[in-house]
């Protein structure tokens, strides 16, 4: 952190890292005394939504790590299972997703060129 002296951060308070294993509050809490907050604002999300591909070829998900509690909730719901793949982003999971002829994605809407296979199961505003 020394090295960083006197710069900014800009840090969404949703970000979770599967590559780094760690979190928004892993690192609040790791540098508590080094970091000092200046300023909080609130910008609002684009729709997400959870889209299912009825003609996967692998079942397989791909999400970003901030979206695993919405994806564990609606297959809960659904008693579903999938093997999980983690994304670097919402973007990247749709293109993973795609690449890949996955099963389902949680991605912003704004991401998505709809195929007739493909069915909204969730709307997550």
């Amino acid at each position: 952190m020394a090295e960083y002296c006197d710069d900014l951060l800009l840090l969404p308070v949703a970000f979770k890292s599967k590559k780094i294993h760690s979190d928004w509050a892993d690192i609040h809490y790791r540098f508590l005394t080094e970091l000092k907050l200046i300023d909080g604002f609130i910008y609002p999300l684009s729709d997400l939504a959870l889209i299912e591909n009825q003609e996967y070829s692998v079942n397989q998900t791909f999400i970003h790590p901030a979206t695993e509690s919405l994806l564990n909730a609606y297959l809960n719901e659904k008693k579903q299972t999938t093997i999980v793949r983690f994304s670097s982003s919402k973007y990247s999971a749709y293109r993973d997703y795609r690449l890949k002829n996955a099963r389902y994605v949680i991605t912003n809407l704004k991401n998505v060129q709809f195929r007739k296979t493909e069915v909204i199961q969730k709307n997550i505003k």
